[in-house]
């Protein structure tokens, strides 16, 4: 386990390199330790980096980000992704991480093999997408992460468009609002292909899947493909699985959705 300076907020300074553990993420743990009064996260990739830029192998523990008023983007208790930054991030544990566990602003990194568990933040528990955020997010679980308003899972907002793919979105709780797995606003429209959505908690809308927008103006076209979304609850709203006014949902299984007001599966 590394704690303290020098094992902590570590910046790549946009270098084409590899930082791996040596026996693998059970055996590598970065405790951030981090704090309101003393904010620490784990990586900060906001130099450009590309997916020659790797993360292979770690746990990363206990990250709480700076203020936003410091200039550092928001979110990212993990890991802080911005400016075009799209590095690798693979076969990485997150838990106890405040503020999503990875945030995604103005960034597309490629998330593969990870596990995302037990973080917690206002607006996407797991991953965090504001802004132009587009990652590449494949063969991750993402489970058990909460958000007190909306996006348990994941979340994005302006312009932020994620590939999920052969992912297990499970368990995860918006508590307050919307979106207990996913939850999309202001004209992102996420792919989610070979996926489980599964016993996911929304207070109120969108037990699975949900985004803002009217029948006029959609702010959420999802592509959704051979996903089973089931068991999925909206507490006092609707659609348990699926809330969308437009969307491409093909060869999924939808089922054992429960909704208060109506659309159990879908609305």
């Amino acid at each position: 386990t590394y704690t303290g300076e020098g094992n902590r907020d570590i910046d790549f300074l946009g270098k084409a390199i590899t930082v791996k553990s040596e026996n693998g993420l059970e055996n590598c743990t970065i405790d951030c330790y981090g704090t309101e009064e003393e904010p620490h996260r784990g990586f900060y990739f906001h130099n450009g980096e590309f997916q020659n830029s790797v993360l292979d192998g770690l746990t990363i523990i206990n990250g709480y980000p700076p203020n936003p008023g410091s200039g550092n983007p928001i979110g990212g208790g993990g890991i802080a992704c911005y400016n075009a930054a799209s590095p690798t991030i693979k076969n990485c544990h997150f838990s106890g991480n405040c503020a999503n566990a990875i945030s995604c602003q103005e960034a597309s990194p490629k998330i593969d093999n990870c596990i995302i568990t037990e973080n917690y933040s206002s607006f996407g528990g797991g991953i965090g997408c504001p802004n132009n955020g587009s990652p590449l997010i494949i063969n991750c679980t993402i489970a058990r992460n909460i958000a007190e308003i909306g996006g348990g899972g994941i979340f994005c907002c302006s312009n932020s468009n994620p590939s999920i793919i052969d992912c297990n979105i499970s368990d995860n709780s918006a508590v307050s609002r919307s979106g207990g797995a996913v939850y999309c606003m202001f004209d992102s429209y996420p792919t989610i292909i070979n996926s489980k959505i599964t016993g996911n908690y929304a207070g109120f809308s969108g037990g699975g899947l949900i985004g803002s927008g009217t029948p006029l103006n959609p702010s959420f076209i999802p592509v959704v493909t051979n996903c089973i979304i089931s068991n999925n609850t909206a507490q006092n709203g609707s659609g348990g699985g699926i809330v969308s006014w437009y969307g491409h949902i093909k060869n999924c299984i939808i089922s054992d959705n429960t909704s208060y007001y109506g659309g159990g599966g879908l609305a």
